[in-house]
């Protein structure tokens, strides 16, 4: 049986009301992070990044981030994914806490990424069906025979040609490579997939193509996914419920049905401007 880590309460962090209750797929709890800054020749100060932030996502939820450029949200996302360790504050997945996680390749068939730059995130020098079985190889004991099917499946459920695994990624368009990075993302079925900024650098039929196939995507998978972006338009069009962050705090946790009804100011203003801050850093 799975693990239940409790209900999700409503409080001053903005979580989602007592009657929904869900079985959480990843749990942030009182997380803390700061880094450190010279301040003179030989002093330095800490700058609180995180500052006591909680954050669920449920089974099967579609969770939207969102927050002005240095709110904190790609510092919790480094943390979801331990590339950095938070100071305080624990954080969970699939039931467990990440120090139950002592196999690696454990933590990383539950958890994946699909970064920001598609273009960036593919090795230029590799063909396409390279990338997508590297996470095959390296997290699963899968046989040779049943990668490729795998790496077919997947190529079908993006909408992309079988043809294209012979390719490098310097031969696909914007909008196929960061198809091809979502492939590579979900090729595992992981339990909990964060997606940093999947639409930014893209134009607009790319986007709705885009965000069409991760409203797909989840529906039909039934997996558990956790949206940052600084566009509220697009986190709206598949995210079931949204949190926003200002300042290293969550300030508002609202259904996406709901929006009108934020009382946060910070949270409000967001809403009526529709596009948080595009350029800079998250």
């Amino acid at each position: 049986m799975k693990n239940r880590l409790g209900r999700v309460m409503a409080g001053p962090a903005g979580l989602v009301s007592k009657d929904e209750v869900k079985l959480l797929i990843w749990q942030a709890k009182n997380v803390n992070k700061s880094y450190s800054s010279r301040a003179g020749m030989f002093k330095s100060r800490r700058h609180a990044v995180l500052s006591d932030v909680s954050l669920q996502v449920g089974e099967k939820e579609f969770v939207g981030l969102v927050g002005e450029s240095g709110c904190g949200k790609s510092t919790l996302a480094r943390l979801a994914l331990r590339l950095e360790r938070a100071e305080s504050g624990n954080m969970y997945l699939a039931g467990r806490s990440y120090a139950d996680y002592q196999d690696k390749q454990e933590f990383y068939r539950s958890i994946q990424i699909m970064f920001q730059h598609a273009t960036a995130a593919l090795n230029p020098r590799w063909q396409i069906e390279q990338i997508l079985e590297e996470p095959l190889r390296y997290l699963t004991d899968m046989p040779p025979a049943k990668r490729q099917e795998q790496i077919r499946e997947i190529m079908a459920a993006v909408s992309l040609p079988a043809s294209l695994l012979n390719v490098k990624p310097g031969t696909l368009s914007g909008g196929q490579a960061q198809r091809i990075c979502l492939a590579r993302t979900i090729i595992l079925k992981p339990k909990f997939i964060i997606l940093d900024e999947p639409t930014s650098s893209l134009d607009v039929v790319i986007q709705e193509q885009i965000l069409e196939l991760l409203r797909k995507l989840h529906q039909e998978s039934g997996l558990a996914f956790l949206m940052i972006s600084h566009d509220l338009e697009a986190i709206k069009r598949v995210a079931g419920r949204i949190v926003f962050m200002h300042e290293g705090r969550v300030v508002e946790n609202v259904k996406t049905s709901r929006l009108h009804q934020v009382k946060n100011q910070v949270a409000k203003r967001l809403v009526n401007i529709g596009i948080v801050n595009q350029g800079g850093t998250k």
